[in-house]
C-alpha cells in the first residue's frame, strides 16, 4: 500500500509540472506571465500551494485592475454622454438629446436588452418629470423618442401594452401645450394600441388606467372642437374605465376617474341646450367627493370642488330659482379652505374669480335684472350683499383669470395622475 501511495504521490508532482510547464509566456499581460513564471518555480521545488496562490492573487489583482477600469470607463462615458444631451436640451434639440442617453445606455449595458429597457425607462420618467412640472417641451420631445424606442424593444404583450400607453401620455402631454391637434391624434392611436395589447380580461386595472388615459386624450381634442363627438368618445372611455376602476377595489383611483367624467360631462352640457348632462356632471362630481376627501388629498378635494362649483353655476345659469348658484356659492367657498393663496396662488385667484361670477349672477337674479329673472327695479337688501360680496371676491381674484381657467387646472390634475405606469 506504501508503495502505491508513494507512486500516487509521484504521478501528481508529474501531473502538477506539467501543467505549469505548459505556458508561461501569454503576452496576455506582465502580471499573467509573471504569475505563471513563478508558479513554475514554485512546482519545482514542489511547493504547489504557493503556486496556485499565486496564479490565484494574479488573478484576483486582474480582476480588481478590470473592475476599476470598468468604473472609469462608465464614468467618463456617462459624463461626456451627459455633457452631450444637456448641450442639446440647452440648444432646444430634443432628438439630439434622446440620441446621446440612448448611446450612453447602450455604451454601458452593451447587449443586455434587460438593463438598457430599465436605464431608459428612468431616464424617460426624469425627463417626464422635469417636462410637465417645469414645462419644458425639449424634454418632452426626448421622452417621445425614448419612448418610441422602448416600444420597439418590447417584447411580450404586456410590455407592448404598457410601452403603447407611455408614449401616448408623453405625446397627450407634449398635444395638451400645442396649438395642433397632430400630437393628441397620436396619443389617442397610441392608447387605442395598448388596449389590443392590455385587455380587460388579462390585466383589468391596467386596461381601466389605459381607458381613462384615452378620455383624457379625447376631452382634450374635445375641448378644441365645436362638436360633441370627441367629447361623447372621452365620456364613453371614462364609463369603461370605471367598470373595473370600481370604489370598492381601488377608491382614488375611482374618484379621480369620476372627476374626469364630471370634467367631460360638463362640457358636454355646456354645448347642450338642455340640463342633463349637467346634471350627470354634478353627479360625478359628488361621487368623486366621497373618496376624495379633505383630510386624504386636500388639494384634489379642492379641485373637486370648484369643477362642481363650475358645474353647479351653469346649472343655475339655466334655471330661474338661485339654489344652484347657492350651492355653486358654497362648493367655491369650499375650495377656498384649502386651495390657499400661499399655497396655490392661481388657482386661489382663479376660484375667487369664479366665486365672484356666482355671487354677482345671485345679485343679478335677486334684483330682477338677470336673464332668468323678472322684470323687478332696484335691488332688495339680500341683493346688495351678494353684490358687494360678488365685488369683494372680484377684487381678490386675478382679472386675466375666467372661469375657464378652474376648469384647466382640474384637467392638470387629473393628467398629473396618469401614464407611465405611474397611477
Amino acid at each position: 500500500m506504501l508503495g502505491q501511495g508513494s507512486r500516487f504521490g509521484e504521478a501528481i508532482d508529474i501531473y502538477e509540472r506539467e501543467i505549469a510547464a505548459g505556458q508561461t509566456q501569454t503576452n496576455i499581460d506582465v502580471i499573467v506571465d509573471e504569475a505563471l513564471s513563478r508558479a513554475l518555480s514554485l512546482v519545482d521545488l514542489g511547493k504547489s500551494g504557493l503556486a496556485r496562490a499565486a496564479l490565484r492573487k494574479a488573478a484576483e489583482t486582474m480582476r480588481r485592475e478590470e473592475e476599476e477600469r470598468r468604473d472609469r470607463y462608465i464614468a467618463g462615458v456617462t459624463a461626456l454622454y451627459d455633457r452631450e444631451r444637456d448641450i442639446a436640451l440647452a440648444a432646444y434639440d430634443g432628438v439630439a438629446a434622446a440620441e446621446a442617453i440612448i448611446l450612453r445606455t447602450e455604451a454601458i449595458y452593451g447587449g443586455n436588452t434587460e438593463m438598457v429597457a430599465r436605464s431608459l425607462n428612468s431616464e424617460a420618467a426624469t425627463l417626464y418629470e422635469y417636462g410637465r412640472d417645469r414645462g419644458s417641451n425639449v424634454h418632452l420631445i426626448a421622452l417621445i423618442i425614448l419612448r418610441r424606442k422602448l416600444l420597439d424593444a418590447a417584447s411580450s404583450p404586456d410590455e407592448r401594452g404598457m410601452a403603447q400607453d407611455n408614449l401616448g401620455t408623453a405625446l397627450s402631454t407634449l398635444g395638451e401645450r400645442e396649438s395642433g391637434t397632430a400630437r393628441l391624434e397620436e396619443a389617442v392611436a397610441a392608447y387605442r394600441d395598448a388596449l389590443k395589447e392590455c385587455t380587460r380580461e388579462r390585466v383589468p386595472l391596467q386596461w381601466a388606467m389605459t381607458q381613462n388615459n384615452l378620455g383624457l386624450a379625447l376631452w382634450t381634442l374635445g375641448e378644441r372642437e365645436s362638436g360633441t363627438a370627441r367629447l361623447e368618445e372621452a365620456v364613453a372611455a371614462y364609463r369603461d374605465a370605471l367598470k373595473e376602476r370600481t370604489r370598492e377595489r381601488v377608491p382614488l383611483d375611482w374618484a379621480m376617474t369620476q372627476n374626469n367624467l364630471g370634467n367631460a360631462l360638463s362640457r358636454l352640457g355646456e354645448r347642450e341646450s338642455g340640463t342633463a348632462r349637467l346634471e350627470e356632471a354634478v353627479a360625478a362630481y359628488r361621487d368623486a367627493l366621497k373618496e376624495c376627501t379633505r383630510e386624504r388629498v386636500p388639494l384634489q378635494w379642492a379641485t373637486t370642488q370648484n369643477n362642481l362649483g363650475n358645474a353647479l353655476s351653469r346649472l343655475g345659469a339655466r334655471e330661474s330659482g338661485t339654489a344652484r348658484l347657492e350651492e355653486a356659492v358654497a362648493a367655491y367657498r369650499d375650495a377656498l379652505k384649502e386651495c390657499t393663496r400661499e399655497r396655490v396662488p392661481l388657482q386661489w385667484a382663479t376660484t375667487q374669480n369664479n366665486l365672484g361670477l356666482a355671487l354677482s349672477t345671485l345679485g343679478e337674479r335677486e334684483s330682477g335684472y338677470g336673464p332668468a329673472g323678472g322684470g323687478g327695479r332696484g335691488l332688495s337688501r339680500r341683493a346688495e350683499g351678494k353684490d358687494a360680496r360678488a365685488r369683494a371676491a372680484a377684487m381678490d381674484r386675478d382679472p386675466k383669470q375666467s372661469r375657464e381657467r378652474s376648469q384647466g387646472l382640474g384637467r392638470a390634475q387629473a393628467a398629473n395622475t396618469k401614464g407611465t405606469a405611474r397611477e
